[in-house]
């Protein structure tokens, strides 16, 4: 994760450490929340397949067009688009992003907040499952990023960098999307949705208008991160929801994220 990314995980936990309740043992949820996680695919429904199907049948389907989208951000570019692009990259950015929902997660105590205690904290949980996943996934397939000249078919196998061989999936659409997903399922009326699944979408624009990733790689991380956000908040979602859901679809050439929702 690196030392940098590690000290912010360490004061994203210390902040919900504060109070007693719910989060007193983060380090105790974290844990049992990391082995439901892994165990989920075991007690996985029609529906738990099927989104991995069509999440895997998106990501093979977006890798034939992987040169094709990249030439139509990189020919487009332009000023405008860098802006929105770091702005994107941040939202992104799991050292910026840790702190933030920690010190949300301190304030919310602080106004005893309980929902957003929680939020806090599953969000907080949802960056660490989505880096730490992303990171194992990176060094196992050694992909060549788009900036490295090497095209979309360059795969080196396990290794630990450079960075330019860490491309598959995209850490910051999974870090992004993760949390949009729990922001969502928890706050399901309003704009919370939107706000959420907005943000997240520009991350994976970012991505690719800064040629971090191929369009595959944005695909795949922002398929994990919805699938560890929604893991995360099973309990909350039992209950049916109103709002926005996110829904990932491969279209010939591109993809389109659709946004649905119940009233």
């Amino acid at each position: 994760m690196g030392l940098r990314a590690l000290l912010a995980s360490l004061l994203a936990l210390g902040l919900l450490a504060l109070p007693d309740g719910a989060w007193a043992s983060p380090l105790a949820q974290l844990l049992e929340d990391g082995e439901a996680l892994a165990a989920s695919p075991l007690h996985w429904d029609a529906g738990g397949w099927g989104w991995f199907g069509f999440s895997a049948a998106g990501t093979a389907g977006l890798y034939q067009a992987d040169a094709r989208v990249r030439a139509f951000f990189q020919d487009r570019r332009g000023n405008l688009g860098d802006h929105a692009a770091d702005v994107g990259n941040a939202l992104g950015d799991g050292l910026l992003v840790l702190p933030a929902l920690g010190l949300t997660a301190a304030w919310a105590h602080h106004a005893g907040n309980g929902r957003m205690w929680v939020t806090s904290g599953r969000a907080v949980e949802a960056v660490l499952f989505s880096g730490g996943g992303v990171a194992v996934a990176k060094m196992a397939t050694g992909r060549a990023r788009p900036s490295a000249g090497l095209g979309p078919h360059d795969w080196s196998g396990p290794r630990t960098g450079p960075d330019g061989r860490l491309s598959f999936p995209s850490g910051h659409s999974a870090t992004a999307f993760s949390v949009a997903t729990v922001l969502a399922r928890s706050y399901p009326d309003g704009a919370v949705p939107y706000v959420a699944y907005g943000a997240a979408v520009l991350t994976g624009y970012a991505r690719l208008e800064s040629d971090d990733h191929w369009a595959s790689d944005v695909w795949a991380g922002a398929a994990a991160g919805i699938w560890i956000g929604r893991t995360l908040t099973r309990e909350a979602a039992a209950a049916p929801r109103k709002g926005p859901e996110a829904e990932l679809a491969p279209l010939p050439g591109g993809a389109l994220l659709r946004l649905t929702w119940s009233r």
